[in-house]
């Protein structure tokens, strides 16, 4: 029987809400609208023994519902400068060098690269009539994480094709998120934004059974978690933004 990925059930889910809201996006108690932003997070448990701090990118496709109930799907892609293991160990020489196939020093560039796919859903609160709300939700979906190597004169074969699997530490599994924030809606429709933090657990499990250089890779679970905060703009599709969503 063929098992699906998580990410697989998350973009169905997002192709029936932004359905949902094509067809009734007149409705005056629905609300949908997308959301793009920047943020930073702070890794925590086993992820924190692999990576430093990251930057993200987050963009969503959310709907407020009946002024109060929030649904949607989103996207986080992060990268980040610090990888604290020498993946690249198997290829240094006495020197700690690594050269290129000509013999001489190769520029390689280690960075960490990930994506998040989730579902959420929640509430938001109008704190105000000046469009001023209030945030909660939670949502489940996938989180993979790696490893990414770039060799900048692409002349060392050993970081080309299937090798680089040796290299890449490539983990994924189930994510489960939580996030909280202000939610600020105009009434001109394009001032809009979102500020607010963020907390990911994930189950995840190395993808790869062997690292040149280290030997045989652990394959149980791991318990990798993510917090940080993110600052967004936000785009409602609808002509207008209903009053009820100032008063309730």
């Amino acid at each position: 029987m063929k098992v699906y990925s998580p990410s697989f059930f998350i973009i169905f889910y997002g192709f029936s809400v932004m359905l949902n809201s094509i067809l009734f996006a007149q409705n005056p108690r629905c609300l949908p609208y997308v959301q793009m932003g920047l943020g930073a997070q702070v890794p925590g448990m086993d992820l924190a023994k692999d990576y430093g701090s990251n930057m993200q990118v987050s963009a969503s496709f959310d709907q407020r519902w009946n002024g109060f109930w929030l649904s949607g799907m989103g996207f986080d892609y992060f990268y980040g400068a610090t990888v604290k293991n020498d993946v690249l160990l198997a290829l240094r020489n006495d020197q700690g060098q690594i050269t290129n196939n000509e013999g001489y020093p190769s520029d390689i560039r280690v960075t960490e690269r990930g994506f998040q796919w989730y579902a959420k859903g929640g509430i938001v609160k109008s704190i105000n009539q000046n469009g001023w709300n209030w945030l909660l939700c939670g949502g489940m979906g996938y989180l993979e994480h790696q490893v990414y190597l770039y060799d900048t004169e692409k002349k060392v074969v050993a970081l080309q094709n299937e090798s680089m699997k040796g290299y890449d530490r490539l983990c994924n599994g189930m994510l489960f998120r939580a996030e909280t924030g202000v939610l600020y809606l105009s009434k001109n429709r394009y001032s809009n934004f979102y500020i607010g933090c963020d907390a990911a657990f994930a189950l995840t499990r190395s993808r790869r059974r062997f690292a040149y250089g280290y030997g045989s890779l652990a394959t149980g679970l791991r318990k990798d978690f993510l917090s940080g905060f993110k600052l967004c703009w936000i785009l409602p599709l609808q002509s207008h933004v209903n009053q009820t969503y100032f008063t309730q």
